[in-house]
Order: C-alpha cells, then sequence, then structure tokens
C-alpha cells in the first residue's frame, strides 16, 4: 500500500464523485524550461477547472505520493535541479529515500489508479526507441497502459520515437488509440504522422461511452489530440533535427532517462522556440479534451 497524500481540493472530488484529471508532472520538471514550466502548471490547472473538473498533478515528496500538490511543491518541481525522474520502478525507491520526484506517464498511471482516478493528461506518450534493435530501449508507458484503467488523453506519441513499431506494440497489448474527431493519429508537433487511430470518436460523451464499455478489458485507452493546426510542425522538419539531435546524444553517451529530455531541448534550440511553443499549447488543448471526458463519465 503506497504513502498517499491527497490534496483537500481532490480527496473533496474523490468523496463528492466530481470528475478529477490527473496530470503527468515530468513536464514541469524536465519538459519545459522554468519559467514557461510553471506558468503552463499553472494554465493547465485553470483550464481543468474551468471546464468543470479538479486538477491533480502528481509528484513524489518526502516520503509520500501527493495526489494534487500545493504551489509550494509545485514551485519546487519547477525550479530545483534535483529531481528525479519516476516510472514505475523508480516509485518505492523514491518513497523510501523521501526524495522529491516528478512522475513519467507510467509513474503518473499507477499512482492515479492507486487514488482511483481513471483519466490523465499530458502531452505525449512514451514508445518504442528508433534504434531499439541496438538498445532494447521500450517506455514503461506501454506496459502500465496495459495492466491500468487509466485513460490517457495525449497528442499521440512523442516525434523522437518509432511510430509504426509502438502502435504496432499497442495494437499487440489490445491498448484502442481513439481519435478525438480526427482519423489521424497525431506525433506529438505534427498534426499527421501518417498512420491511423483505432477509432474516430465525434464527442466527448462517445469517448466516455467507449471507456466505459473498455472497463472489462484488462487495460486503459490512449485518446488523441492533434496540435492545434496554428502550431503543428511540420513532420519533415521535426525528423531531419531529431536525427541531428540523436547523434548529438550518441556522441556524447547520452542515454536511458537523460535522452529524452536532452533531445527535447535540442530541438527548442534548432527550432527557435517553435517546438516549446507546439508542446504548451497541444498541453492546454489535451487539458480541457481531459476534463471534457471526465464529466461525460459522470453523466454514465
Amino acid at each position: 500500500m503506497f504513502p498517499i497524500k491527497i490534496s483537500p481540493e481532490v480527496n473533496y472530488a474523490l468523496n463528492n464523485n466530481q470528475p478529477i484529471v490527473a496530470i503527468e508532472s515530468t513536464i514541469f520538471a524536465h519538459g519545459l524550461p522554468y519559467p514557461a514550466n510553471i506558468e503552463c502548471a499553472q494554465e493547465i490547472k485553470n483550464i481543468i477547472k474551468k471546464n468543470g473538473a479538479t486538477p491533480a498533478i502528481i509528484i513524489l515528496d518526502n516520503g509520500f505520493i501527493n495526489i494534487g500538490c500545493n504551489n509550494d511543491q509545485l514551485n519546487k518541481i519547477s525550479t530545483s535541479q534535483n529531481i528525479e525522474k519516476v516510472s514505475t520502478r523508480e516509485i518505492s525507491t523514491i518513497l523510501v529515500s523521501k526524495k522529491c520526484g516528478a512522475t513519467t506517464v507510467a509513474g503518473t498511471i499507477v499512482c492515479a489508479t492507486a487514488a482511483k482516478i481513471n483519466i490523465m493528461v499530458t502531452g505525449g506518450i512514451g514508445g518504442i526507441h528508433s534504434n531499439f534493435n541496438n538498445s532494447h530501449d521500450m517506455s514503461t508507458d506501454l506496459f502500465e497502459l496495459s495492466r491500468n484503467k487509466v485513460s490517457v488523453v495525449c497528442s499521440g506519441i512523442k516525434s523522437i520515437l518509432d511510430i509504426p513499431k509502438t502502435l504496432e506494440h499497442l495494437e499487440t497489448l489490445g491498448i484502442p488509440i481513439i481519435g478525438y474527431k480526427s482519423n489521424i493519429f497525431p506525433s506529438f508537433y505534427s498534426s499527421d504522422s501518417g498512420f491511423y487511430n483505432t477509432y474516430n470518436a465525434k464527442t466527448y460523451d462517445e469517448i466516455a461511452l467507449i471507456i466505459n464499455y473498455h472497463k472489462s478489458v484488462k487495460g486503459g485507452i490512449i485518446i488523441t489530440n492533434p496540435p492545434p493546426e496554428k502550431y503543428s510542425i511540420d513532420n519533415n522538419k521535426i525528423n531531419k533535427w531529431t536525427k541531428i539531435a540523436s547523434q548529438e546524444a550518441e556522441s556524447m553517451n547520452i542515454s536511458g532517462k537523460k535522452l529524452t529530455p536532452f533531445i527535447l531541448k535540442r530541438l527548442r534550440e534548432m527550432s527557435e522556440n517553435k517546438t516549446l511553443k507546439t508542446n504548451i499549447e497541444l498541453i492546454y488543448d489535451n487539458a480541457k479534451i481531459a476534463s471534457q471526458i471526465a464529466v461525460s463519465q459522470k453523466k454514465i
């Protein structure tokens, strides 16, 4: 049993059967630079509240999983250089060591499940890395999606990954990919990866019903939402910059947990911050959709 602290706001929502949206916290600790990260976190919370749900940023701190962090904790993960990146395997050790950690998608899924929250929002999920044949690097996000009944609203798989291999693996795991008003699977910064969603849902109520029916099946659901068209970046540009950044990472022996933050940082630099703006705007849009789906779930 995890030691959990639930914020008064989230606790009230849980006790009164109100919609709640869990929020991945590595976005703020490792994905976005300061002060954009803390500004983004506050705006996501505002968007979720405006759309009728309760926001729950999840972090680990001082021996507890915090479901809904306070402003001091949010400031801590947004400004400190010593925040641990917490996926499934790190949860227990971070709790015991009482270090401060931000949850990945996988970590957020596990913690949200423990708190009985069944929907979360992020930018993009992890997947199979492009050099998988050599590195065998596959995100734990996929496994946690396959064994927890949590729906993840995102803008697809991070564009630095092997999208076709990841989609094949998701199919093997039995995880449906539901597009919101779109047949096309997005690739984080780009609205068109060249691949397709499992299903195109036209309304929030339709997605909520799919989630309800999928409860009898082991595992969660991915709900994809492309970045706003105004901020979508051409795939060819992203692929070119990613190739350069990956080669740089290899030459510098950067791998494991440090690889994705390094590549995202280089993409921001090479795109003159265009990827940063896209990242922020797509998260805002995803937060709105996750909130509306959470509200629709309560109607069933």
